[in-house]
């Protein structure tokens, strides 16, 4: 008795072209399961006179650069250079959003040299050279600030300490400003922001900023 015909195999059937995009589907999907395929950063490029709403904060980027001396804060060693970026500030939460807090640096407070610090403090941070937050400053009277207050616009001079060495060498800087969010905070048992590492606005900072 004869046999009944048997239909062909689906992948034998399949172009080779077919079964080389099926291979790619399946190999991107293992590794997305496996948490090998992370997700890109949302980035929103910023102009200098631009502005990026984080969520609480509406912050305009005005200029940057490196001066001397900073008022009210103490000089620096040889070795390093005050990198400042002055940017308006705009409260549009319902509560007080605070600034970035100096990070602990080995040595004197004017050393730039200990291990390379955290990239972001904040509602602010520098990329591209290591930089040490030394302070947020009131433009108007130098006056240090913790926080911005709801419904507050104001003036600010973001400063760091960066290593000279490194800014010789003309690295890409940039100025990166997290999305901030909300979150209960344990060591002030209260409703706080926190930034989000993976969406931020950034703005490059001018050239001059790296003589």
């Amino acid at each position: 008795m004869s046999q009944p015909a048997q239909s062909p195999s689906p992948w034998r059937t399949m172009s080779l072209g077919r079964l080389k995009w099926v291979a790619v589907v399946l190999v991107i999907g293992a590794t997305a399961v496996f948490g090998g395929l992370d997700a890109a950063d949302r980035v929103t490029p910023v102009a200098m006179g631009q502005s990026y709403d984080d969520g609480p904060l509406r912050i305009t980027p005005r200029s940057a650069s490196l001066p001397a001396e900073v008022t009210g804060l103490a000089s620096l060693s040889g070795q390093c250079r005050f990198l400042t970026v002055d940017a308006t500030v705009e409260n549009v939460a319902d509560r007080s959003v605070a600034l970035p807090n100096a990070l602990p640096v080995v040595g004197t407070d004017a050393d730039c040299s200990g291990p390379r610090p955290s990239t972001i403090s904040g509602v602010i941070g520098i990329q591209g050279i290591p930089a040490y937050f030394k302070s947020a400053l009131r433009i108007r009277d130098g006056q240090a600030m913790p926080t911005v207050e709801p419904g507050f616009t104001t003036d600010y001079r973001f400063v760091w300490a960066v290593p000279a060495a490194d800014l010789a060498r003309h690295p890409q800087i940039t100025a990166r400003m997290p999305a901030m969010s909300e979150f209960v905070s344990t060591f002030r048992i209260a409703e706080d922001f926190g930034a989000d590492d993976d969406t931020y606005g950034e703005v490059d900072l001018t050239p001059e900023v790296n003589r």
